[in-house]
């Protein structure tokens, strides 16, 4: 997530600025339009059910991908 804040800010003569390229915001706009579609289960309180199986699964098994 910093790295996309960080994509928005450009450094030169000393100073920061906002970057003016379009590029560098629709890049920002994708990643943080990704991560909230991510998370949003996760805020909602809803645990994906694969997580629910593992969960459910004995503690003493190994599972190997």
């Amino acid at each position: 997530m910093s790295i996309l804040i960080l994509r928005l800010f450009n450094w030169g003569n000393g100073k920061i600025r906002l970057s003016t390229h379009l590029r560098d915001r629709l890049i920002c706009l994708t990643g943080f339009g990704t991560l909230l579609l991510v998370m949003i289960p996760y805020v909602v309180g809803d645990v994906p059910t694969l997580y629910q199986f593992f969960h459910q699964q004995p503690k003493d098994i190994m599972i190997a991908s």
